[in-house]
Parts: structure tokens; sequence; C-alpha cells
């Protein structure tokens, strides 16, 4: 038996909502790219008025540029989609919990990005005590897809 077959439920939960923090990453990066991907339009657009006469229907390079950018564009945008639905899922997750100390351990940890010290340090949790809360936490918490 390998070990992703040996994985317990709380622990793919807990990867599950550790992507949180790789999904916000993401999206930073693609906003990144959309940007970029918006000035090279605009300065491909300026370009096009050249004054130069084109045969009707004429595909050039720099129309098949554009389209090829509004295709990334595109792309971007749906996984832009995806990521962030992903978010709302581990977000909406961890605020359907009924304890407030649960919750806020929960969204310190995952989804504010904080380390465990932190976590115990900024809301007064004995180490033991938050480790015990974010335990039971796992065991309340439900995610409609993992992966």
């Amino acid at each position: 038996m390998d070990q992703e077959q040996e994985k317990n439920p709380n622990e793919e939960k807990k990867d599950y909502l550790k992507s949180y923090k790789k999904t916000r990453n993401r999206l930073n990066s693609l906003e990144l790219q959309l940007q970029q991907i918006k000035v090279d339009m605009v300065h491909v657009r300026a370009s096009q008025g050249d004054g130069m006469p084109r045969a009707k229907g004429e595909t050039t390079d720099l129309s098949r540029y554009m389209e090829q950018m509004a295709d990334l564009e595109e792309w971007i945008d749906d996984k832009r989609s995806e990521l962030m639905d992903k978010q709302i899922k581990i977000t909406a997750a961890i605020n359907t919990l009924d304890d407030e100390d649960e919750c806020t351990i929960m969204t310190e940890k995952y989804l504010n990005g904080k380390t465990w010290e932190q976590v115990a340090e900024d809301n007064g949790f004995a180490w033991m005590t938050m480790h015990r809360i974010h335990g039971r936490a796992l065991k309340k918490i439900k995610l409609e897809k993992l992966g």
C-alpha cells in the first residue's frame, strides 16, 4: 500500500485547506499575466495604424497575434474563475464551523497563512489547546470536493 492510500481523511482535509495559499499565489500570478497581456494588446493595436492598405479579409501577423492574445486572456479568465471557486469552497467550509475558536484557528492558519506559533500567540491559545481545537475542527469540516 502506498502513502496516498494510507492518508486519513483529516490529512486529506489539511492538504486541501493548505492549497488555499497556493491558489492565492497562482491567482496573483495570473492577475499579473493578464495585466501584461492588456498592455501588450494596447501596443499591438497602436501599431496597426500604420496607414498601409490591406486586402479585404487578409489575415496579418498582427491580427493573428491579437487573436492568440485574446485566446490566452480567455484561458486566464477561465483559470481564475476555477481557482476562485476553489477559494470560495475552502472559505465557506471554514465559515460553517459553529465554534468561534475552531473558525478562528482554521481561518488564521489556512486562509491568512499564519504559522502555528502566530495563531497561538495572536489568539491567546496554549499550544496543546490550539491543536486539540484544530483536530476537532478538522473532524467537523466538510469539503465538497477534495483536489
